[in-house]
């Protein structure tokens, strides 16, 4: 049954793209699935049987292409994100049983700009999330996909986001409690993130 609440993750892991991570994990999370980043694994394995792994293991992806343009004259662009959509696109293609039941969600800031970089995609439907109210957005965005592939019955996105604001002020004053300083809280990793996010959610949703 695992492989039904996996939701693997493709995006940038850059500090910068925490805040646009972290509400996707978040709400993830709050729709009981399993979120599946390949810089949780073993660090000692080969990278890229460890995103084949997530990926054969992952009804559900979630590909952000933001990062596919380069910033600055001189410097290269990225394409780990594309190539991660194209393996997972291609599990389910040639793979058969469960794989052909794979679902994926693709990001990016601007909904026709991929076509200029992955003319290949052109037809498919991208959806954005802008350059404003990024964090409101992609949780409305994410949320607006699981009813259509997990549950049609899903929280506003208004509320989604209230709750994920509270649980940010709440995991805040918890880890200070615990001692953690400013520095610590902003390094805090994806796996502990995730088990904090995961623990708030659970008493949330028990004590309702």
């Amino acid at each position: 049954m695992a492989f039904n609440k996996n939701v693997f993750i493709n995006c940038p892991f850059d500090a910068s793209y925490k805040r646009l991570l972290h509400p996707m994990l978040f709400t993830i999370l709050y729709a009981g699935l399993e979120p599946k980043i390949s810089k949780l694994e073993d660090s000692g394995a080969i990278r890229i049987k460890q995103i084949l792994k997530l990926i054969k293991e992952s009804k559900y992806s979630i590909h952000d292409l933001s990062r596919m343009k380069s910033k600055k004259a001189g410097e290269l662009a990225r394409f780990n994100m594309p190539f991660e959509l194209g393996l997972d696109l291609g599990t389910r293609e040639i793979g058969s049983g469960q794989y052909k039941k794979k679902k994926c969600l693709i990001l990016d800031i601007e909904k026709y700009r991929y076509q200029a970089a992955l003319s290949d995609m052109s037809g498919s439907d991208i959806a954005s999330y802008g350059k404003r109210n990024q964090i409101e957005k992609i949780i409305e965005t994410i949320r607006h996909w699981f009813t259509t592939v997990l549950n049609p019955i899903q929280p506003s996105a208004s509320k989604l986001y209230l709750e994920y604001t509270e649980f940010v002020s709440d995991l805040q004053l918890e880890l200070e409690q615990l001692s953690f300083n400013k520095d610590d809280i902003k390094k805090l990793t994806n796996a502990e993130y995730i088990h904090y996010a995961k623990k708030w959610v659970s008493n949330r949703k028990s004590t309702k």
